[in-house]
């Protein structure tokens, strides 16, 4: 693959200002370090398996274990990962079946052929068990082996075999140098070849490469602080027949705990998905961010939910265009905003904020109210940033209410059921005090 004089500038500009930033700098050397001695581990780990001195439910079970604190450091711990093994052990009734299939598929290939026929034939193992009947596809969700494959293979050949990461294909995908076919091998080795001349272009090491495009993605001021959230990875599967939508989510203000089955990738979709069935039960229509609406919840796709296009909202292009970025906005007859909501799950607080600040300075005259909706572990940080002096000064943290997600999930069904108007909404949320009132 040939990178274009056009690409290669812009990119070298993008490598130039991370280089700059000694704080992701320094966050490449701890990565490094870290990954290197669990490349040793793992590589063992695996040997002990495909040597037979261990079974497949012993590696599971110590994968799992495992993965949840000692070898943090790509993402392995998430439902493609660790937990996706664990429902194929679970639910899989072909138990050597199963045992064959992961000592095929497991061990690094050989040539980008061989690659695509570990996978075709290992996704072709799950779909032949959920076609005979014992397993459903959701509880093992095929698509969900192109990153356990992908990343098993990157920690035995490092350079060779990116894992399938949602930060790389996105800025990929933007240079036109990535699309998704809907075909797990087609996709893999198309991204494997834009990743590595990409990487090749920049004079990048894999990791280099890989956590640059997650800095991109995020627009980070600052690195994360663990390996784990810098790649956690989920995806969502719809039913048969249709698409697949991988999503990967690297995390910017901290380290990102799944919750239950769910990482905060898909808790992100579930409260957008949370979000629009309330505004349509209290009589708005939706609009949900166009990027995020190929995401599924509950069986349904949050485009399914949302309105095609945004309307004229009677204001500049400039507030149009932001109002168009925010995750969830509610309209009241077809054309005025009844309220916005930015989604925090996993992006910098600060950047959704901004959004908000900047619209607010744009249209002054706009008296919707804003929300932030964040786990509990974030609503600290979120109170934080709406109390600096550039959002007081703007009086955003009078317009600006925020709840946790978990409290909304608590009282979804109550609102679904008996609300008839938006306060049910504005009783979750909170505000934060003018500083001269705190102090």
């Amino acid at each position: 693959m040939t990178i274009s004089e056009q690409h290669l500038t812009r990119w070298q500009d993008y490598l130039t200002e991370a280089k700059a930033d000694q704080g992701w700098v320094d966050w490449m050397q701890h990565l490094t370090a870290l990954r290197l001695n669990l490349c040793t581990e793992l590589k063992a780990f695996l040997d002990s398996y495909l040597n037979g001195e261990i079974s497949t439910q012993d590696f599971q079970s110590t994968f799992d274990r495992k993965t949840r604190k000692e070898w943090e450091g790509f993402g392995m711990k998430g439902a493609s990962g660790a937990m996706f093994l664990n429902m194929l052990v679970k639910h899989i009734p072909d138990k050597d079946g199963l045992t064959q299939q992961l000592k095929q598929a497991l061990p690094v290939p050989d040539s980008p052929e061989m690659a695509a026929k570990l996978i075709k034939e290992f996704s072709q193992f799950l779909e032949g068990e959920i076609a005979s009947g014992q397993v459903t596809r959701r509880q093992i969700q095929p698509a969900r082996c192109l990153f356990l494959l992908s990343v098993w293979w990157h920690v035995q050949a490092v350079e060779q075999w990116p894992v399938f990461y949602l930060s790389a294909r996105r800025m990929l995908e933007k240079e036109g140098l990535y699309s998704s076919q809907n075909d797990l091998a087609q996709d893999y080795l198309t991204l494997r070849d834009a990743f590595i001349a990409m990487a090749s272009a920049l004079d990048l090491r894999s990791w280099e490469f890989e956590q640059l495009c997650t800095r991109i993605e995020n627009a980070k001021t600052e690195p994360p602080t663990s390996p784990e959230a810098a790649t956690t990875v989920e995806v969502e599967e719809k039913e048969a027949g249709e698409d697949v939508v991988v999503v990967a989510v690297p995390v910017g203000d901290g380290p990102v705990e799944p919750e239950g089955e769910e990482n905060q990738g898909t808790h992100h979709t579930h409260v957008q998905w949370m979000l629009a069935k309330i505004g349509r039960k209290l009589g708005c229509k939706v609009w949900i961010a166009r990027n995020d609406r190929s995401r599924v919840w509950n069986g349904e796709t949050l485009g399914s939910l949302s309105i095609d296009s945004l309307p004229a909202l009677g204001m500049g292009g400039t507030s149009q265009r932001i109002i168009e970025l925010i995750d969830v906005v509610w309209l009241r007859a077809g054309k005025q905003v009844s309220a916005a909501f930015e989604v925090e799950c996993t992006t910098s607080i600060y950047s959704g904020l901004l959004r908000m600040s900047d619209l607010g300075a744009l249209s002054p005259n706009l008296n919707f109210p804003f929300y932030i909706v964040a786990p509990k572990s974030r609503i600290d940080k979120v109170r934080k940033e709406l109390s600096r002096p550039t959002f007081q000064m703007l009086e955003l943290h009078n317009r600006c209410g925020y709840f946790a997600s978990e409290s909304l999930q608590n009282e979804f069904e109550n609102i679904i059921r008996w609300a008839t108007d938006a306060s049910a909404i504005e009783s979750l949320a909170s505000k934060v005090a003018d500083i001269s009132e705190e102090n």
